[in-house]
């Protein structure tokens, strides 16, 4: 058990923002420094581990847990988290890293919250323009991207050609229809 300074002695782990997660494939390294404030006259070991918070272990980060040893005079120990890149467009994810098991030594701020920066641009729409074949409907052609949607999308869509007729669209089970607009 260690030996405690009598002007106390405590550990906090920092908060740490990753830039820019990177694509399917990629990984980044977060670094988690665990501080130690005060001193002590023998070693002891602190006891970390991850967990979700809107992030997901596996698909956003790598799960990990472990123990780090303090010896005296040593001040500061780090973590690293692994997290996985991926092309979906979605908010910032967070996970904690949570220190316990600390002997005499007190957790002052026990855990550490990540921020994963989701760098993905938000998906579209674009239509790139319609045309009909003889007798046949009209065929729109459409790019959606340039990624992934998370959820569904509704929009509006105004159509009509240059002599002010009816234009009908079906889309999906659907049919459109825009009013004339001369």
């Amino acid at each position: 058990m260690p030996l405690i300074d009598s002007r106390g002695t405590y550990v906090t782990i920092d908060d740490v923002q990753l830039a820019a997660e990177g694509n399917t494939g990629d990984t980044s390294v977060m670094t988690f420094t665990v501080s130690l404030v005060g001193n002590t006259s023998s070693d002891f070991t602190i006891d970390f581990a991850t967990s979700d918070e809107t992030a997901s272990a596996g698909s956003d980060y790598v799960a990990t847990s472990g123990q780090r040893a303090f010896a005296p005079g040593e001040a500061s120990k780090t973590i690293d988290v692994t997290v996985n890149g991926d092309t979906l467009s979605e908010n910032h994810e967070t996970f904690a890293v949570t220190l316990s098991n600390s002997g005499n030594v007190i957790l002052f701020d026990a855990t550490g919250q990540g921020t994963i920066v989701d760098d993905d641009q938000i998906a579209g729409l674009d239509f790139q323009g319609f045309t009909q074949g003889p007798g046949g409907p009209p065929d729109p052609t459409a790019a959606a991207g340039p990624n992934n949607l998370v959820g569904m999308v509704n929009f509006d869509i105004g159509i009509w050609n240059k002599n002010g007729t009816v234009v009908e669209i079906q889309t999906l089970d659907d049919f459109f229809e825009e009013v004339d607009q001369d």
